[in-house]
């Protein structure tokens, strides 16, 4: 079986996804109080890390392969 290129920018909205329903059910069903001011600059800096950790994995991957052609 062929292995298929990661999306990465899937990954990232379905992690935000579940971080949004973890955060309703505690808020729902806990005594723990959400500030919602933090949700969304907690949102675009999780995203940005992801984001730059994704370049640094495709770069890292792209200079891999570049060597090993180089080497063959």
């Amino acid at each position: 079986m062929r292995k298929h290129p990661a999306d990465f920018a899937s990954l990232i909205f379905g992690l935000i996804v579940i971080g949004t329903a973890i955060s309703v059910l505690v808020y729902r069903y806990t005594d723990v109080d959400l500030d919602l001011r933090y949700a969304v600059p907690i949102a675009f800096v999780s995203v940005g890390v992801l984001g730059l950790v994704g370049s640094v994995v495709a770069q890292s991957r792209s200079n891999r392969r570049q060597r090993a052609q180089v080497g063959s």
